[in-house]
């Protein structure tokens, strides 16, 4: 607290002389000058409290611009068991030397797919995508194109399970002899799918599916192959098994 001392000595009031001092109690009255004329300056003229009906209304304003704006999803969410569209693209067959883009729409309970890929090579990778007739013969086998759809019912807002209709072209060469035979197949068979959303509309699909060949349009599902040393070796139609896969993808 500011203490003013008062002293009744004509000589300390103010004066033109040179080197006088200045009075004690008009520093007082300077300090509250500024105390009352800083605060506006630099905060306003309005110091006063708004009244409650103000703030209500401002309140109200506030909430009413929050609702009328659509929800942000957050950086790394799960799109829920809304209706969603998205985009994927399969990373095994980058490895076979081709390519596979997907489409899914899922619902609050169904999620529906279509996909299509195109020159894959079976041979790479070790030959592991190759069926051990295929191996045995010594067999190059290519991929021209592969596409289908699939229904699946969804198990939780990740998770769901789907039966997929494929369509499979395949061009087996024998190397040595120079054979070649062409066929289509059609696979009906289950598969599961996880979505991992990281990153806004970014997420990750692993999936193991099984593609059992229901039909083949070779005769009697095989055909034999007569080798450089007249040797034969009978293959049947190519069939994909159990095998996993994955995707990455974005919702929209």
């Amino acid at each position: 607290m500011l203490r003013c001392r008062h002293r009744t000595s004509t000589s300390e009031f103010p004066s033109s002389a040179p080197g006088r001092k200045m009075p004690y109690r008009l520093h007082c009255l300077l300090l509250l000058a500024y105390l009352i004329i800083l605060p506006p300056m630099y905060f306003g003229s309005d110091l006063t409290s708004p009244a409650p009906d103000a703030l209500s209304a401002t309140a109200a304003d506030a909430s009413a611009a929050a609702a009328s704006e659509p929800p942000i999803r957050p950086a790394s969410s799960n799109p829920g068991r809304g209706n969603a569209f998205s985009v994927m693209a399969g990373c095994n067959q980058l490895f076979l030397g081709g390519a596979n883009l997907a489409v899914q729409y899922t619902t609050k309970d169904f999620a529906f797919e279509y996909s299509h890929g195109a020159h894959l090579l079976l041979n790479r990778l070790d030959s592991i995508d190759l069926n051990p007739d295929e191996k045995r013969a010594g067999l190059k086998v290519n991929v021209p194109w592969t596409t289908g759809f699939g229904i699946g019912y969804r198990l939780t807002e990740a998770l769901h399970v789907s039966v997929e209709f494929k369509a499979h072209r395949f061009d087996e060469t024998d190397p040595n002899g120079g054979a070649r035979v062409s066929y289509t197949t059609i696979s009906i068979g289950p598969g599961i799918f996880y979505d991992w959303h990281f990153w806004r509309g970014a997420f990750i699909q692993p999936a193991l599916r099984w593609w059992p060949t229901v039909y083949s349009t070779l005769p009697g599902n095989e055909h034999t192959f007569v080798q450089a040393n007249g040797s034969t070796v009978t293959v049947r139609s190519h069939d994909w098994g159990v095998f996993p896969n994955v995707s990455v993808g974005w919702t929209f």
